[in-house]
C-alpha cells in the first residue's frame, strides 16, 4: 500500500474526498442507522437481512461504541448491496461512485479499514 504524509497535495486531496463522502452520507442517510433494543443497526438489519450482527463493520478492530475511529475513505465510500437496493442507497452510490472515480484518476490510496497516512 502505497502511504502518504500526513500533509502536502495528497493529504489534502484525500481529505477532501473524505469530506465530500462523508456530507454524501450525512446528507442522504442511505444506511438509516439507528440504536434498537441497545444495540446499532441499519436498514439492512432490520429489513431481514441475513446478517445478525447489528452493521456490516462490526468486527473492524476501528469500530467503538461511539461510531468509526479511523478516516478511511474506501469505508466511507462503499454501500452494503441491501442498502445499494434502496432508493436513498442508489442515491447515494452514484454520487459516492463520482467520488470513488476522481480518487482513482487522481492516484488516492484507498486501503480498506485502514489509513493511508504514514505516522511520524
Amino acid at each position: 500500500m502505497r502511504k502518504l504524509a500526513p500533509s502536502g497535495e495528497g493529504f489534502e486531496r484525500y481529505n477532501a474526498l473524505y469530506a465530500q463522502a462523508q456530507e454524501v452520507i450525512a446528507r442522504i442517510n442511505p444506511c438509516e442507522i439507528q440504536i434498537v433494543d441497545g444495540k446499532a443497526s441499519c436498514v439492512s438489519t432490520r429489513g431481514g437481512s441475513e446478517r445478525d450482527s447489528g452493521l456490516c463493520c462490526h468486527h473492524c478492530q476501528y469500530l467503538t461504541t461511539i461510531g468509526c475511529s479511523i478516516k478511511s475513505l474506501a469505508c466511507k465510500l462503499w454501500l452494503c448491496f441491501y442498502v445499494e437496493q434502496t432508493t436513498k442507497g442508489r442515491q447515494a452510490r452514484r454520487e459516492l461512485r463520482e467520488l470513488e472515480m476522481q480518487a482513482y484518476a487522481a492516484d488516492v490510496p484507498m486501503p480498506f479499514r485502514d489509513s493511508p497516512f504514514v505516522i511520524l
